[in-house]
């Protein structure tokens, strides 16, 4: 019986698989297959997998936000927008340069001589504040030029000249006393008020003996080329600027009438640097030719000091083991300076009368000498205690004994007299100066 149970259990248990079988056709007639009319939708539901597997395509959609990361860093596009204001700096560079013409009263060649080097050092320093310069010198001032230089600078040194008048800002540099005394226009018949400039401790000196002549350019260039050592007077008010070496100078012709500006003479630092040579070594130098009463030289002599002396018209007047050279060529100055301990320096009379202090001062300084001069209260005022002065012979032995044998302070007083002179003596400080006023006066194109 119960082998007859098991069997018949058997046949149920394999005849409901068989029933519930998707696979069996019987399945469709079954009630439970009739149950799902909508068992053809029950692959579909297969179908969304897709579809579940679609929220996952708003993904892309999810790095779409990453998309506006492009944008935010085109928003750095305008960084370069911002760098667009430096584009104008170019400009400046394309424009054409100021065009300057120096007027030497030195010969063309003539390079013994200190005005050619004051003239070619003026030119540098305009050629450094980036000016296209050009030279003319005696005979050459009628020279034209094309174009028109915007900016004519005058030379005015021992050479008497009567200058041209172009249509550019025309400026005298009196770097000497001036006094002239020959009209060189038409005489009127106003008074003799054309003013005097008076030198410290002296008797006026009338500059001219016409009265005031105010000419046009154009009126001035019609008249024919004039002698090559021709004094200037009322010429000189028809510069459209006068600069001056003396402070002194400059503030009396201003007083009088005639404007004019304070314009130290100059060092050009390309050339006059330390560069001392063991060959050239010395304790005392002095650079100058034997034209007035050098009194520097005299008194360090008569003193008894050894000198090294460099100039023209010396030779059967110092001592022959003491006399050099008759010259010694500018652009190697500076190792002459800078090889001794102390540099001698004194002034013309007329130059110091006025207020004119030389440039030996600033080359010397510039080279690391350390310069001893006559006294002039314009040196005190720009270098004080930096450059040692003295007025008379025993003043001049003291201060020598004194630095040849304190060499550490005559180093430091050196030092402190270079530093001054570059910083205010330079030729390109010299430029700078008479750019300022002839742009205060004329226009410059």
């Amino acid at each position: 019986m119960v082998k007859r149970f098991f069997l018949s259990s058997l046949r149920a248990m394999l005849l409901f698989c068989v029933l519930v079988s998707p696979a069996h056709p019987a399945a469709a007639s079954s009630p439970v297959a009739q149950a799902a009319p909508s068992t053809p939708a029950v692959p579909a539901p297969a179908v969304p997998a897709p579809v579940l597997s679609a929220p996952a395509v708003p993904a892309p959609v999810l790095s779409a936000p990453a998309v506006p990361a492009p944008v935010l860093s085109a928003q750095a596009v305008p960084a370069p927008v911002l760098s667009a204001p430096t584009v104008p700096a170019p400009a400046p560079v394309s424009a054409a340069p100021l065009s300057v013409v120096v007027k030497s009263t030195a010969n063309r060649g003539e390079t013994n001589v200190g005005d050619y080097w004051i003239g070619e050092d003026f030119a540098a320093g305009f050629q450094t504040l980036g000016a296209m310069t050009d030279m003319d010198y005696r005979g050459e001032y009628h020279r034209p030029h094309s174009p028109e230089p915007a900016l004519n600078l005058y030379m005015r040194g021992y050479t008497d000249f009567i200058p041209p008048f172009p249509s550019g800002c025309n400026v005298l540099y009196a770097y000497y006393p001036m006094a002239y005394t020959v009209p060189s226009a038409p005489a009127s018949d106003t008074a003799d008020n054309f003013p005097s400039v008076s030198a410290r401790n002296a008797a006026p000196i009338k500059t001219a003996a016409a009265g005031r002549h105010p000419l046009s350019k154009s009126a001035l260039n019609r008249r024919p080329p004039q002698p090559q050592n021709a004094n200037l007077d009322d010429d000189w008010q028809n510069f459209d600027v006068i600069a001056v070496a003396s402070p002194a100078y400059a503030a009396e012709l201003n007083r009088a009438g005639i404007k004019a500006v304070y314009v130290p003479q100059f060092t050009n630092p390309e050339k006059f640097y330390p560069a001392p040579d063991p060959a050239l070594a010395s304790d005392i130098l002095f650079v100058g030719s034997n034209w007035h009463d050098r009194t520097s030289l005299r008194y360090a002599l008569e003193a008894g000091f050894t000198v090294a002396v460099y100039g023209y018209n010396w030779q059967g007047i110092v001592p022959p083991e003491m006399y050099k050279a008759p010259y010694i060529a500018n652009t190697e100055l500076n190792r002459y300076y800078s090889s001794a301990k102390i540099v001698l320096n004194d002034h013309r009379p007329d130059m110091k009368d006025f207020g004119f202090v030389n440039n030996r001062i600033y080359d010397a300084t510039a080279a690391g000498a350390l310069v001893i001069s006559d006294y002039m209260p314009e040196i005190e005022t720009a270098y004080g205690d930096a450059v040692p002065m003295y007025k008379n012979k025993e003043e001049l032995a003291g201060l020598l004994r004194y630095y040849l044998t304190h060499e550490e302070e005559r180093q430091a007083l050196a030092a402190k007299a270079r530093r001054i002179t570059l910083e205010k003596f330079t030729n390109a400080a010299a430029a700078r100066a008479v750019l300022k006023a002839a742009r205060a006066s004329c226009p410059l194109r």
